[in-house]
């Protein structure tokens, strides 16, 4: 009987989320004894407490705080929770679950499938994509992994979203994933990187980039010196990607959004805007009541060319 163990809040089978993992070191599959994961080389890799898999390299130094800091993240919590990106979170629902019905020639039902968020945060994406699914497609069975280099997102994300699986590791570098074992993709307001997403992704796989539209909180970026959006984004990821893949549809989504004075500053204080702000901007921030702006987001569905 294989190996049992809580992770990510349930008790799994072995093979239900191991047999999509490699050895970080050596490449070869990772298999779990008790609450470690080993390969044949002997790398070991304990599950933490709380239930995420630390697959960063020890001998890698990392700065005391990598990815988010725990106020951008809690500022991004917030600001999700009031339900201000619920519908592009519906829409990435929708797509994956119609991205693995889509798969040419079906899935063997005794076999899970994968669906990985390349640099998942806290995990909300990821996290309400699981429970979409296992309400959608019993009784299959799918393995959500949410990855990012943010120990400190990971932990958040563990408690939200127990179903799925959280990993911390670099998404710049090597994704700890099997060659091919990946069915979905997602890769939402987060780095990306072409050859690794091709090596992971199965063949008829599907990779489903987000990206910020060219309005996207326009009148925010303009009246408070935000980072802006580079001229050309789509194009740009696009080409970033032609090697390995080509673009196979696309969706726009575009609301307004009417804002509390909280709900924008903690909107700021969960993007890159963070380091940026200035005493005067933070001022101004904390006397505005309300304001209106517009989300606007393109949704791009890749598949290996």
């Amino acid at each position: 009987m294989a190996d049992r163990a809580i992770v990510g809040g349930d008790v799994i089978g072995t093979d239900d989320f191991t047999r999509f993992l490699i050895c970080p070191v050596c490449s070869a599959p990772l298999t779990q004894v008790a609450t470690t994961l080993r390969c044949p080389q002997t790398h070991s890799f304990d599950i933490a407490r709380e239930g995420y898999i630390n697959l960063l390299l020890a001998k890698r130094k990392q700065p005391a705080t990598v990815g988010d800091t725990k106020e951008m993240l809690q500022a991004r919590r917030r600001f999700l929770e009031r339900g201000y990106y619920q519908p592009l979170l519906e829409i990435m629902c929708k797509q994956v679950c119609e991205s693995l019905d889509n798969i040419p020639g079906g899935r063997v039902a005794a076999l899970p499938d994968c669906v990985v968020e390349v640099g998942c945060g806290d995990g909300y994406y990821i996290g309400q994509v699981q429970h979409f699914l296992n309400n959608q497609l019993k009784p299959r069975h799918v393995c959500c992994f949410g990855v990012d280099i943010s120990k400190e997102a990971v932990k958040q994300a563990v408690k939200r979203y127990p179903a799925a699986h959280f990993i911390v590791a670099d998404v710049k570098r090597k994704l700890f994933f099997a060659s091919g074992s990946v069915q979905v993709l997602l890769n939402i307001f987060a780095p990306r990187q072409a050859t690794e997403f091709g090596r992971v992704l199965a063949r008829r796989g599907r990779l489903l980039v987000v990206i910020p539209g060219p309005d996207h909180l326009s009148n925010l970026r303009a009246n408070f010196n935000l980072i802006g959006i580079e001229d050309n984004k789509q194009q740009r990821v696009s080409a970033q990607l032609a090697e390995i893949f080509h673009l196979t549809g696309e969706q726009h989504l575009a609301y307004d959004l009417t804002l509390t004075g909280e709900a924008l500053f903690d909107l700021i204080q969960m993007t890159p805007n963070y380091w940026h702000l200035s005493e005067d901007t933070r001022n101004r921030l904390s006397t505005i009541e309300s304001v209106v702006t517009q989300a606007s987001f393109t949704i791009l569905q890749f598949s290996r060319s």
